[in-house]
C-alpha cells in the first residue's frame, strides 16, 4: 500500500507540474488548455556576465519575490552577455563547455523560476560577445566565422544545456541571441554577412530541436528585420527568421523558430511603426506566437507615437501580440525602471487576471 500511495503521489506531483508548462497553439501560447499571455519583463543581468562569475543568489530571490508581488509572469535573462565567463572558448574560437559554477549559478536560477511559479526566457547569446567594446571578442569572432567552431558550441554546451533543463516547465523556451541583427548592421560587432548569422541559427535551433521539447526563438532588433511587411524599406529589411530563409541557409527542416521576438525603441516608429500600433496581422507574422522581448520600461511621446506604458502593455496584447517584456537594469540606463514598468503590469492584471495567470 504504501509503495502504491508514493507512486501516485509523485504521478500527481509529476501531473501537476506538467500542467504549469506552456504549450504553442497556433499562433498563441496555452497552459492547460486555456490562453495565456505574457506580463513580463527584462531583467537581463544583476552584474554584467552573471552566471560563472558574478551571480548572487539573495539578489536574484528577492528580484523573483518583486515579480510574484506585481503580477509579472516572465522574465528574460542574458546568460553569455559579453561571454567572459561562459561558455569556455579556446582562443581559436572552440567551445569545450562550460565552468561547474555556471551550471551552479544556472541551476539556482531554474531552481527560483520553479519555485516562485515565473517563467524565464534565457537569452544565450548576445551581439556584445563579438562588439569591439569586449576583450575576448577576437574568439567569438573566430567562433562566429567557423562553421567547425559552431558545431563545438553545439556539441560541448548548447546541446548538455538544453537537456539538462528540458523538464523545467517554468522554462519558457530558449533565446539563441539578443538582437543579432547587430553582428551583420554594426560595423563594430564583427562585420559578418547575414548568412553567417543566419547559420548561426539554423545549427542552434536545430541542435535545441532534436535534444530537446522546448520551443526555440531569437530576438531580433526591430521589426524591420522579423516582417515582410518591411521589405519596402530595402537591403536587408523583411523576414530574415522565417524558416524559408533559415533553411536557405541551413538545409534542415529542424532549422526554425518555433515563435517570433520583436523588440521596439521609439527610434523605429518612423520606419518601422510600433507593435502598439500594428498588429502581428499587418506585419505579416501572425503565422505563430510573438512576444515583444525587449521594449523601452517607461511610456513614450514624440511625433510618431505618444503612449503610456500600461497603454503600450494594452494595445500590445490588442494588437495580437503575446507578451511585452519591458527593460531595465539594476544600473539604470535611462530606458525603464522597475517602478515605472509594474504600473503597466499591475495595470495589465487587473483587466486581464486569467490572462496572466489561467
Amino acid at each position: 500500500m504504501r509503495s502504491g500511495f508514493i507512486f501516485l503521489l509523485l504521478a500527481g506531483i509529476a501531473l501537476g507540474i506538467k500542467a504549469q508548462e506552456v504549450e504553442l497553439e497556433g499562433n498563441g501560447f496555452t497552459r492547460g488548455g486555456n490562453p495565456i499571455w505574457f506580463n513580463g519583463i527584462n531583467t537581463p543581468w544583476h552584474h554584467f556576465d552573471d552566471f560563472g562569475g558574478r551571480f548572487d543568489r539573495e539578489w536574484w530571490g528577492k528580484e523573483f519575490n518583486r515579480y510574484v508581488d506585481n503580477h509579472i509572469n516572465l522574465v528574460r535573462v542574458w546568460i553569455h552577455c559579453s561571454g567572459k565567463f561562459s561558455p569556455d572558448t579556446r582562443d581559436d574560437g572552440f567551445v569545450t563547455g562550460a565552468s561547474e559554477e555556471f551550471w551552479e549559478d544556472m541551476d539556482a536560477l531554474v531552481e527560483m523560476s520553479s519555485a516562485h511559479r515565473v517563467y524565464i526566457m534565457p537569452a544565450l547569446w548576445s551581439f556584445d560577445m563579438a562588439s569591439d567594446e569586449q576583450e575576448s571578442n577576437d574568439k567569438y569572432r573566430k567562433l562566429i566565422a567557423s562553421p567547425e567552431n559552431l558545431q563545438s558550441y553545439a556539441d560541448n554546451f548548447l546541446i548538455p544545456l538544453v537537456k539538462r533543463y528540458n523538464d523545467e516547465a517554468y522554462l519558457l523556451g530558449w533565446e539563441i541571441c539578443n538582437e543579432p541583427e547587430w553582428f551583420f548592421d554594426d560595423p563594430d560587432k564583427g562585420k559578418f554577412t547575414v548568412e553567417q548569422v543566419q547559420y548561426l541559427h539554423g545549427l542552434f535551433a536545430s541542435a535545441i530541436h532534436r535534444n530537446s521539447s522546448k520551443p526555440v526563438t531569437t530576438g531580433s532588433a526591430s521589426p524591420k528585420w522579423n516582417s515582410p511587411a518591411m521589405e519596402k524599406l530595402g537591403g536587408t529589411a523583411g523576414n530574415i527568421w522565417s524558416d524559408e530563409a533559415l533553411q536557405a541557409v541551413y538545409p534542415d527542416t529542424m532549422a526554425c523558430l518555433d515563435f517570433y521576438q520583436v523588440h521596439w525603441y521609439s527610434w523605429q516608429t518612423q520606419w518601422s511603426s510600433s507593435p502598439y500600433q500594428m498588429s502581428t496581422q499587418e506585419y505579416q507574422i501572425d503565422d505563430r506566437p510573438v512576444l515583444i522581448g525587449e521594449t523601452i520600461g517607461r511610456g513614450h511621446c514624440d511625433e510618431f507615437i505618444c503612449q503610456t506604458l500600461p497603454e503600450m502593455y494594452e494595445n500590445a496584447w490588442k494588437n495580437g501580440f503575446d507578451g511585452v517584456c519591458a527593460w531595465k537594469t539594476p544600473q539604470n540606463d535611462g530606458h525603464g525602471t522597475f517602478e515605472e514598468i509594474i504600473e503597466a503590469t499591475n495595470a495589465f492584471f487587473q483587466q486581464h487576471a486569467d490572462l496572466v495567470n489561467p
